[in-house]
């Protein structure tokens, strides 16, 4: 299993998700953990769309190699 960045390709509006760092298998199942709906049907992670057309999920490197960094940010107030 790997870490991946899965990013919105379109604008995030107030009480949405734009990004999360997920550890998954592949990228299909990266995108998969933040596009899929609960048991009840509701989004986990609103701003997803459930097909996955506005996310695309990136593939991050262990960074023992690179500088201390802040891997992710994300606010929407």
């Amino acid at each position: 299993m790997a870490f991946y960045l899965v990013t919105r390709t379109d604008a995030a509006d107030i009480g949405e998700y734009d990004a999360a760092i997920v550890r998954a298998s592949g990228r299909r199942q990266a995108l998969e953990l933040v596009t899929k709906a609960s048991d009840e049907g509701y989004a986990l992670f609103p701003g997803f769309k459930a097909d996955g057309s506005n996310a695309r999920a990136e593939k991050l490197t262990d960074g023992r190699e690179t500088p201390h960094a802040v891997l992710m940010t994300s606010f929407l107030g």
